[in-house]
């Protein structure tokens, strides 16, 4: 079977995850797909915001936010936050909020991970912002740890994937990273 070209304009799973910012001295969240691990030492992540989104000057206005992993429990209100925009919809309520040192980082409670980032660059592209930010603090909950880690196939942790715009469970594992290449 032969490659066919497609549209350059691809699109990979994305996590879904919630990114809180205050608003008004009230929490606002935004779901967002673009988001990457950026750095190891210090933790840093990527997130890329359309320039119209509310949340873009927010973020740009404090250097702070949350980046919030959510779970399929959470996957109604996460789509609602991705919907409707902070200038026509107050989101400050549509989930139980907590705080750690960063106080424009709301975090939600009873997501699968909750991080507290301190935007330390960003880039302005076309027609998004890219920030790289520090994670300063991370919290989750013992339900969701094994052996000290996150053990994200069991949490109900959801990927979206387009142009199909679906939600799915992450899956099984396959095989063990850096592993399962190993020379024999």
């Amino acid at each position: 079977m032969d490659n066919i070209k497609i549209n350059t304009n691809i699109t990979l799973p994305m996590p879904v995850t919630v990114v809180g910012s205050m608003q008004d001295d009230k929490p606002n969240f935004m779901a967002v797909g673009w988001v990457s691990r950026a750095n190891a030492v210090p933790p840093m992540v990527t997130i890329s915001v359309g320039k119209s989104h509310v949340t873009n000057n927010l973020i740009k206005t404090t250097g702070e936010f949350s980046l919030n992993v959510v779970s399929k429990e959470q996957v109604e209100k996460a789509d609602f936050v991705g919907i409707y925009s902070a200038d026509k919809q107050d989101k400050s309520r549509v989930f139980e909020v907590f705080y750690g040192e960063l106080k424009n980082a709301p975090m939600i409670k009873g997501a699968i991970v909750s991080a507290e980032c301190k935007v330390v660059s960003h880039i302005d592209l076309e027609t998004n912002t890219l920030f790289i930010a520090e994670i300063k603090e991370a919290w989750s909950q013992d339900k969701f740890i094994s052996n000290k880690h996150i053990d994200y196939k069991n949490t109900g942790a959801l990927i979206l994937t387009m142009p199909d715009n679906h939600y799915s469970l992450i899956g099984d594992s396959v095989a063990k990273a850096w592993k399962v290449g190993l020379i024999k």
